[in-house]
């Protein structure tokens, strides 16, 4: 029993907890766009946006120089879909855009290449919750969403250990497509980049 209460200080030690936010920037890809009724093709789309991502994580030593660190972060993204499909025998392509928040869940297997310095990867899960957008007047986009978003995401974060205080960029994307239709289309990409602080440094 002494020994599993003297244990206990240095277990704790291997654990952290903490927050962090920064700026996600959205890149959106180009889409080619051929209306056969009027026999014109145009490019839409590209286009990169900057909004605001923030949350919790956790990092929990596993073993030697290896920890695993999950996070629940409420991601301010922006998301362009494109629709297709035949009428009166021609086809036509519309292109929905619109600023999406999500609760986003990564899990990251990290590896401490050096002392404060993590390079982690891992899948990441998405939940589309609120859009502030109206599309053409209809409801907003995210009836035209999936409810569930599947991603990978890969990281590199430095802690600066005596200060609690560390700074991470990121890159994610998506796997599945998040428009409910089959013949709309669109994945989430993600650069983000920001701040974190180990708040267990506090205790």
């Amino acid at each position: 029993m002494l020994g599993i209460i003297c244990s206990l200080p240095c277990a704790f030690a291997q654990q952290e907890f903490g927050i962090k936010a920064g700026v996600n920037l959205s890149v959106n890809k180009t889409y080619e766009m051929y209306d056969s009724f009027s026999g014109r093709s145009t490019t839409a789309g590209r286009r990169t946006v900057a909004r605001f991502m923030g949350g919790l994580y956790g990092s929990f030593h596993v073993a030697n120089k290896f920890y695993v660190q999950p996070e629940l972060l409420y991601s301010q993204q922006y998301n362009m879909i494109k629709n297709s499909g035949e009428a009166n025998g021609g086809y036509w392509h519309s292109l929905y855009s619109g600023k999406v928040d999500y609760l986003n869940i990564p899990v990251f297997l990290q590896y401490e290449a050096t002392d404060g310095l993590k390079l982690g990867a891992g899948p990441q899960f998405g939940f589309p919750i609120y859009t502030p957008e109206m599309v053409d007047g209809a409801p907003n986009i995210l009836e035209s969403m999936r409810a569930f978003d599947v991603g990978v995401a890969a990281e590199i974060s430095y802690r600066f250990r005596d200060l609690g205080l560390g700074v991470f960029a990121r890159y994610s994307e998506g796997l599945s497509n998040i428009a409910k239709k089959e013949k709309g289309s669109d994945k989430n990409r993600l650069f983000s980049f920001g701040l974190s602080y180990a708040v267990s440094e506090l205790f």
